[in-house]
């Protein structure tokens, strides 16, 4: 039987969940946006904001679950998830800390990654 579709709610909880694990602290803005407020215990400034809609969120998980399985994937659409949106979150947060200027994660073809913010 196959798994449901996580809610937008439970992907937008996994992304908040693999950066607590990851050493990060991801807050609201008074939009209700996601942002990284801090990375290892020290304050981000300004806030690495993300930039996705609901759907392009849906869309990335259901691009990643399509690994299940598969070399650097896992055994189920969920922790295949997991596993590769935290690496993409991950190497988003370190490319964030590498460029000049105000950036935002967003989704792109790969995953989460670094736009101009």
């Amino acid at each position: 039987m196959a798994e449901p579709e996580p809610s937008i709610d439970e992907l937008i909880e996994s992304v908040i969940r693999a950066g607590t694990e990851a050493g990060y602290r991801i807050g609201r803005d008074d939009a209700g946006r996601l942002q990284v407020t801090a990375t290892a215990g020290s304050p981000v400034d300004p806030p690495l904001t993300f930039r996705f809609t609901g759907q392009q969120l849906r869309d990335y998980y259901t691009s990643v679950a399509t690994d299940t399985g598969k070399p650097g994937g896992a055994s189920t659409p969920w922790e295949t998830w997991m596993l590769l949106m935290s690496t993409h979150l991950s190497e988003a947060v370190y490319k964030a800390g590498t460029v000049a200027g105000p950036s935002e994660i967003v989704i792109d073809k790969g995953g989460f990654w670094i736009g101009p913010g």
